[in-house]
């Protein structure tokens, strides 16, 4: 971006811009209740409860975009974001190890001919005694039809509190997802979600059948085999991460 800007008056309008940005990121990040460790330009690493994580990147991502339109780009630089959770008795070291690679991956899309590099979100989920789960998608992924990824997290966070999705439906479709990759790796879109509705329809949560509202929500957000895999993968992490908003909630309850 710094190379094509053509201007004295544009470079010191964008390195204020960044400055801008840096300052504005540490308010961000302490209304979301988290501890800014560092912030210089494009760069931040900040540690936050765990139910504010989400909403913390979006306005960081989102402030971001909104700080860099206005100049003569062939395209606007994006914020990509990477959020490693971990447990709280993790070495430090450790954590920001995870952060790191979250990050790197936001950056790194699955194309071969990169077009969906940059702009992203990644969320790794560290889990003691096994192997991390991560999820990585665009902000925008150009489906009208498609949240974002931050928006489906919660979405899969909400209907789990309120009992409306089961915790084991998540590693079904992961088995899903792993048995498409086997014996057809590009199914036909109409397959692949009707194959998706049967299994979901044969599941149970809150000692009920599914809603149609549930099955439609997940069914809407998977066009391939990839976008299967992928909700597979959020669905286990909203799952690790349910009860943190519950407890959040129950506090704040209390606080009232």
């Amino acid at each position: 971006a710094l190379g094509e800007l053509r201007s004295p008056k544009e470079h010191r309008c964008f390195s204020q811009q960044l400055s801008r940005f840096a300052s504005d990121a540490r308010t961000i990040v302490e209304r979301h209740r988290g501890c800014l460790v560092y912030s210089g330009g494009d760069d931040v690493l900040a540690w936050l409860p765990l139910d504010h994580g989400l909403p913390a990147a979006r306005e960081l991502h989102d402030r971001f975009g909104e700080l860099m339109q206005g100049f003569s780009l062939s395209q606007s630089p994006t914020l990509s974001v990477g959020i490693a959770i971990g447990h709280c008795l993790e070495p430090l070291e450790d954590l920001l190890r995870a952060a790191r690679d979250a990050e790197r991956n936001a950056k790194q899309g699955t194309r071969p001919d990169g077009s969906d590099d940059r702009n992203g979100l990644a969320v790794h989920l560290a889990t003691r005694g096994s192997e991390p789960v991560r999820m990585r998608a665009q902000w925008a992924s150009g489906v009208p039809a498609r949240l974002s990824p931050e928006q489906r997290l919660e979405q899969w966070i909400r209907y789990l509190l309120q009992n409306k999705l089961s915790s084991r439906a998540a590693y079904d479709l992961h088995g899903l997802a792993a048995d498409y990759a086997v014996w057809m790796r590009s199914p036909e879109p109409d397959l692949l979600v009707q194959d998706l509705k049967r299994l979901l329809r044969k599941k149970r949560a809150g000692g009920k059948e599914l809603s149609a509202e549930v099955i439609e929500a997940l069914a809407s957000q998977i066009h391939t085999r990839e976008d299967l895999d992928l909700i597979a993968r959020e669905l286990i992490i909203a799952r690790h991460m349910v009860e943190a908003y519950r407890q959040a909630a129950a506090a704040e309850g209390d606080q009232k």
